[in-house]
């Protein structure tokens, strides 16, 4: 907590706020060299005036970004990568990360048909996934196909049952945390077209900090839990509530957090939901009644 004690002034809310729009550029700049054909025709405004390139994209990731941000739970974490990888042609994707000491079973995200992903995890692939082996000893990115790992009899059934779900090609960003624990983002697709092989090439790196991006957001918001009162409060619910316990308004607490204050609000309303009251003031009481930090 002592960086957010640290931090309430609107010089370093400034700082916060700009340290977020140079990630968004960040992304911006790896997306928009060649991006999916898919937003051509959202280069138009309803009066018919163009729209750059580059503003297009910069919506795009900022949506991103936001989505993430505002994500409370897997579903909405899954949808936010969904949702930015059709913006490349690419129609499934899936997270995987690996057990820890504080989570004893692999975690998985993804808009697989939900078939193979019970069938995925009920047989434990993850132990054994062609895929995954690979991205256990590959520190880069790295495509992969029917024929991948052809020489081994398991390798080829196991890619012959998820081509019965449609996943037969794509790109997995291997990613390391604690302690060399693996994780993986996929985009996969059933047909691998010259678009495909095309946009996978061209948009790489992108690809790969959409999929750090996200791995970070699962670690903020799934691994980082705080029991409180009763309830159970996410990283950034617990950072709002405590500048809202110290009487800071949404719009400096979005300065001081570098969000926006409708992601506060937003954040401030899912608090409230997990205590089960109806003001805020009521869940800073609660709140204050079990923590030392305000």
């Amino acid at each position: 907590m002592a960086e957010f004690m640290q931090c309430g002034t609107v010089v370093v809310g400034g700082r916060k706020k700009l340290a977020a729009r140079r990630q968004t550029d960040k992304i911006l700049a790896a997306m928009i060299e060649g991006f999916a054909p898919t937003f051509a025709d959202r280069r138009t405004t309803g009066r018919g005036s163009l729209i750059s390139e580059e503003q297009v994209m910069y919506r795009v990731v900022q949506d991103y970004l936001d989505n993430l941000e505002q994500a409370a739970n897997k579903q909405q974490l899954c949808d936010a990568l969904k949702n930015v990888a059709a913006g490349f042609d690419l129609n499934l994707v899936a997270y995987l990360a690996m057990p820890t000491m504080a989570r004893r079973q692999p975690r998985l995200i993804t808009n697989y048909p939900e078939l193979w992903k019970k069938h995925y995890q009920a047989q434990r692939y993850e132990t054994c996934d062609p895929v995954i082996l690979h991205a256990h000893r590959a520190p880069e990115p790295f495509e992969w196909g029917p024929d991948f790992g052809n020489d081994d009899p398991f390798a080829r059934g196991f890619f012959d049952e998820a081509s019965q779900f449609d996943i037969c090609y794509g790109l997995t960003i291997p990613i390391r945390f604690w302690h060399g624990r693996l994780a993986a983002v996929t985009f996969a697709t059933g047909h691998c077209s010259p678009a495909y092989r095309d946009c996978i090439r061209r948009h790489r790196l992108a690809l790969e900090i959409v999929a750090r991006e996200f791995h970070l957001q699962v670690h903020n918001k799934l691994d980082t839990w705080h029991p409180v009162a009763g309830g159970l409060l996410t990283e950034r619910e617990r950072q709002c509530l405590i500048w809202a316990a110290r009487g800071k308004p949404c719009c400096d607490i979005a300065q001081i957090l570098g969000i926006k204050p409708r992601t506060v609000r937003f954040h401030l309303d899912n608090v409230k939901t997990k205590f089960g009251v109806r003001t805020i003031r009521e869940a800073v009481l609660l709140f204050a009644a079990s923590n030392r930090e305000i």
